[in-house]
């Protein structure tokens, strides 16, 4: 009679989760390889990163076969639009401008949008303070279009495909500051020795205009059969606690904002 209960109580418990297993075959997931620590190429042609970690867990979560492509912002929904892509793992900002064109998970990810410049640079990001400066930005992305519609009258706004490149021209003085995001920057910026004479300016930016409330995994718009089991498999991450362990492994904590 026991062993006819736990197996009753088995059964409900699985009546109550519904399977996430899609019926998919292979799916291509998108990630951006030139972002670290949230995806990089490792000198053996491989992914690593904290978007890489999740973007693995999730298709464990789905049972389904994933492959891996890298991809960046800016190609990311063309990718998904022509179906080089399934689902990008990208920390994209959900943004009313992209969400005409793709549609969003539940949010997995927040970890801020800073200005960053010299060390004892003055906090005032206010567009007067800033009249006449140079500011780095990554081309296309919502930091873009925040410094386009903040400062583009009155600051120089230089746009950048490489992020590497935009922290060499900040640290050499060819920009004032940049803005960006605030963990990638401090990891691959601040903290190694080519940013060491800089740091975060002012507080974080939160124009729910552009940057919305946090990041999510894009799928194709319409697709609400991957989109549903993408939302269970992220919440099963955080009930089980992947999601914090992978961010404490990246981040050293709940990935949150910086």
């Amino acid at each position: 009679m026991r062993v006819l209960l736990v197996l009753a109580v088995i059964v409900l418990v699985h009546a109550g989760r519904p399977a996430l297993a899609l019926d998919r075959g292979e799916l291509r997931v998108g990630v951006e390889t030139a972002s670290p620590p949230f995806a990089v190429l490792d000198e053996y042609g491989g992914f690593r990163g904290f978007n890489v970690d999740i973007a693995r867990a999730l298709c464990e979560q789905m049972q389904v076969r994933c492959m891996l492509v890298g991809t960046s912002i800016g190609d990311a929904i063309p990718q998904l639009q022509n179906r080089s892509v399934d689902f990008v793992v990208a920390s994209m900002t959900i943004t009313a401008e992209r969400e005409q064109l793709v549609d969003f998970t539940e949010p997995y990810f927040r970890s801020g949008n800073r200005a960053i410049g010299p060390r004892g640079m003055a906090p005032d990001l206010s567009g007067e303070a800033l009249r006449g400066r140079t500011i780095g930005v990554r081309r296309g992305t919502t930091h873009d279009s925040y410094a386009t519609a903040t400062y583009g009258g009155l600051a120089r706004i230089r746009r950048y495909a490489d992020r590497d490149e935009l922290f060499i021209d900040v640290a050499l003085g060819r920009l004032d500051l940049i803005i960006g995001d605030g963990v990638a920057s401090r990891a691959a910026f601040l903290d190694t020795e080519l940013g060491s004479g800089f740091d975060f300016v002012g507080p974080e930016l939160s124009s729910p205009e552009f940057f919305g409330e946090g990041e999510a995994i894009t799928v194709r718009k319409g697709d609400a059969e991957l989109r549903q089991a993408l939302n269970q498999a992220l919440a099963r991450m955080r009930a089980d606690g992947t999601s914090s362990e992978i961010s404490r492994e990246y981040f050293g904590r709940d990935a949150r904002s910086p």
